[in-house]
């Protein structure tokens, strides 16, 4: 996994640069863990649960907003419990969340 997120750094870093205001707006979808979420503002709500702790229109994701292409928020995990999350956009279709040594990726499917 962590070569992969390596590759992918290393890839973005050869893509044309993100505008000049990062968009985190949109519809975003984990393939590993099977759920996926739209981004709006500041507000992540799920559209695609992965567990039966949440439902569709949940709050799972808080990213204040920044002109930056990394946020530092909050994401509620399966368990109920809110931790501290960054998300950095390094594409316009791939959001990379990491709390302390995890990280998984996001890719953008509409939005």
């Amino acid at each position: 996994m962590r070569a992969f997120l390596t590759a992918l750094l290393v890839s973005a870093s050869l893509t044309p640069a993100l505008a000049e205001t990062p968009v985190f707006d949109g519809d975003w979808r984990n393939p590993e863990f099977d759920y996926a979420i739209r981004i709006f503002g500041e507000i992540g709500i799920v559209t695609q649960a992965d567990s039966a702790v949440f439902s569709q229109g949940d709050v799972v994701l808080r990213l204040p907003a920044t002109e930056d292409e990394c946020r530092d928020g909050r994401q509620r995990f399966g368990g109920g419990d809110w931790a501290e999350v960054r998300g950095c956009l390094v594409r316009f279709d791939t959001l990379l969340l990491e709390t302390g040594t995890n990280q998984w990726v996001l890719r953008r499917t509409g939005g």
